[in-house]
């Protein structure tokens, strides 16, 4: 999905996904729903980002990303949502990550959830990730959970009130994001 650059450190990237922006996701089923990995549907389909807003932002290195997302319609803020990933590897294009399976929800009044954990434990069972590594998931989720009990940052640190430039277009796939280099 392209993005819009909000800001660039040494330590962290924040991107903007608008409401509308089209991009691209695998066509197969959900990856927690498949049994065989070899049999599965690589091949891409258009898909449009349609019901939040979301500020997305990634400390290099961290295995994790906080994403702000407010509704699409509303501009309400909605929660933060904590996506457990691989830590950003810089490309020619921007940033790639792959999915670790198992997510939080923290909403605005600080309470919190653990989301797909059935997900982490099917591709564990599956193969996708070793024991080894669904301990060490859990426990990236666990020292996030360690700020939010804190409310460190970025949870205080005001990203909810931001809000896009309504003059910024809608991003599109640059050229060549699709071509596999070495």
């Amino acid at each position: 999905m392209p993005h819009t650059l909000i800001e660039l450190t040494p330590e962290r990237v924040a991107l903007y996904l608008r409401a509308g922006t089209a991009g691209r996701r695998f066509a197969g089923a959900p990856l927690h729903a498949v049994d065989d990995l070899s049999a599965y549907d690589w091949s891409l389909r258009e898909h449009v980002w349609r019901r939040t807003q979301v500020l997305r932002l990634s400390s290099f290195g961290a295995a994790h990303s906080v994403d702000v997302q407010w509704d699409a319609g509303t501009g309400a803020h909605l929660c933060w949502y904590v996506n457990l990933q691989e830590p950003l590897r810089r490309t020619a294009l921007g940033f790639d990550t792959r999915d670790q399976a198992l997510d939080l929800v923290v909403r605005p009044d600080r309470t919190w959830a653990w989301k797909d954990e059935d997900h982490l434990e099917v591709a564990t069972e599956r193969g996708r990730f070793t024991p080894q590594q669904a301990a060490a998931i859990r426990a990236e989720g666990e020292r996030v959970l360690e700020s939010v009990e804190r409310w460190g940052s970025p949870f205080c640190d005001g990203w909810e009130s931001w809000r896009p430039s309504v003059a910024w277009p809608v991003p599109t796939l640059p050229r060549g994001w699709d071509v596999v280099t070495g």
